[in-house]
């Protein structure tokens, strides 16, 4: 799966595009970069489709927000996990 952080535009958060293998890697690599703010459970995270359809602009058939129990959207796959 593809993973992009959120940020203010597309291209920034494209600039932040990495492939993870499944939801563990996911998890993991989130905690990584988090683990200066706070830290969380695998739990707490959470992977929901995005809107309808996927995003032309970027070539993704479906976009899933990958959101954080209190903290909320934190980025987006191109796939389920």
């Amino acid at each position: 799966m593809r993973y992009r952080k959120h940020r203010g535009s597309l291209s920034e958060s494209m600039e932040t595009l990495v492939e993870l293998s499944n939801r563990d890697e996911l998890v993991k690599y989130i905690q990584g970069y988090l683990d200066l703010f706070f830290t969380f459970e695998p739990s707490a995270l959470h992977v929901e489709l995005y809107g309808q359809g996927g995003d032309k602009r970027i070539g993704w058939k479906q976009t899933y927000a990958v959101k954080i129990d209190n903290w909320g959207i934190i980025g987006f796959t191109d796939e389920p996990c």
